[in-house]
């Protein structure tokens, strides 16, 4: 949880350092580290939670997903760029909607990735509590 908090801290730092290059690199390098450790985080936590013989699958889908959801906010955030550009003194530039809209994105799906996350590990531990509550016995035919 610490990390959605200090990842999403480093994406509102992103929107204040919009204008100052040097304060918006500590914030992307930030928001990268927070990103890879809450991509070995989910992870992990997919191995662990995964029978033994299908952790191998779901820890490949964890990284395949990854992969498509940063492709797809590259394309998006190209379009918006690319969509919102001005012309200033003859030369096309990014406008600070679509620097503003681009860094929105970016926030937006951070956060429904750590409230997913977060309902995933929730409804993980009470299916975990719940078979673990119940009694079984074995029965020897």
């Amino acid at each position: 949880m610490a990390g959605v908090v200090f990842g999403l801290a480093r994406t509102l730092g992103l929107f204040a350092a919009v204008s100052t290059l040097p304060l918006a690199v500590v914030c992307s390098f930030l928001l990268s580290l927070t990103a890879g450790a809450l991509v070995t985080s989910g992870f992990n936590m997919a191995s662990t939670l995964a029978p033994a013989e299908r952790q191998g699958v779901v820890s490949s889908l964890v990284m395949v997903m990854i992969a498509i959801g940063s492709v797809i906010l590259n394309f998006v955030g190209a379009a918006v760029l690319r969509s919102t550009r001005v012309d200033v003194g003859g030369a096309s530039e990014n406008s600070a909607t679509g620097v503003f809209g681009y860094i929105g994105i970016g926030t937006g799906a951070f956060v429904a990735a750590g409230v997913l996350a977060v309902l995933l590990v929730r409804t993980q531990r009470r299916a975990w509590v719940a078979s673990a509550s119940v009694p079984t016995v074995d029965v020897a035919c």
